[in-house]
């Protein structure tokens, strides 16, 4: 049986970072998650193919252009 000692015993509160992570980070990133699920879901209704392709797409180009800007123009940058 619970006793009435430990319900009016208070746990330390949580350190500032776990507070920070809990309340600004966990949240920003299902938002952003969730606007890249919308996005997805927008382009492949508009475009009429799965959002897988959708997807692979955009990572193709992202990794395509990082790699021009970082192997190609960045002699030319320096």
């Amino acid at each position: 049986m619970v006793s009435k000692s430990y319900l009016l015993e208070q746990k330390p509160p949580p350190s500032a970072l776990k507070r920070i992570i809990d309340q600004d980070v966990i949240p920003a990133a299902i938002n952003s998650a969730a606007s890249v699920e919308m996005m997805l879901e927008r382009v492949s209704v508009r475009t009429r193919e799965q959002p897988v392709v959708a997807l692979g797409t955009a990572l193709t180009t992202a990794f395509a252009a990082s790699f021009v800007v970082r192997y190609l123009l960045r002699p030319r940058l320096a």
